[in-house]
């Protein structure tokens, strides 16, 4: 008996995944992907000093009009370069420049968010994390 109705639930989950996945492959879409090249960007900094790096991520498919955005909770002190890509060939990786600065005057211990890339004003899966401690001043 429990063969037969563990046959039946695996026929019924296949059926559902089927289900769900057959109209996006019908219609030829992949999911949008991007996959960098580190999961996260976390740092130590200082208050009044200017952290750089440089971050690279790949799309799984073709992108135009690429722009980026991130989080509120560090879009006062997050820049990031280019800011604008006309387009992006699948599977070609594209390096961002990352410059964070804090204010010499910064009270707050940690800021945390994400980054986005876009394509035609859309969200693309996958965000890059954003860590940085605020070191306490000397």
């Amino acid at each position: 008996m429990y063969r037969k109705v563990g046959l039946s639930m695996t026929l019924i989950i296949l059926l559902a995944m089927a289900f769900i996945i057959s109209p996006a492959v019908a219609k030829g879409k992949q999911p949008r992907r991007i996959i960098w090249s580190q999961d996260s960007v976390a740092a130590p900094i200082a208050p009044g000093v200017t952290f750089s790096t440089t971050v690279t991520f790949t799309a799984t498919r073709d992108l135009s009009n690429v722009t980026f955005c991130w989080t509120p909770s560090v879009g006062n002190i997050l820049t990031v370069q280019p800011s604008v890509i006309n387009s992006i060939t699948s599977g070609t990786s594209t390096m961002l420049a990352l410059q964070i600065i804090i204010p010499a005057d910064m009270k707050r211990r940690n800021y945390n968010g994400n980054l986005w890339v876009l394509s035609n004003g859309k969200k693309l899966n996958k965000p890059l994390h954003l860590r940085f401690k605020i070191k306490p001043a000397k």
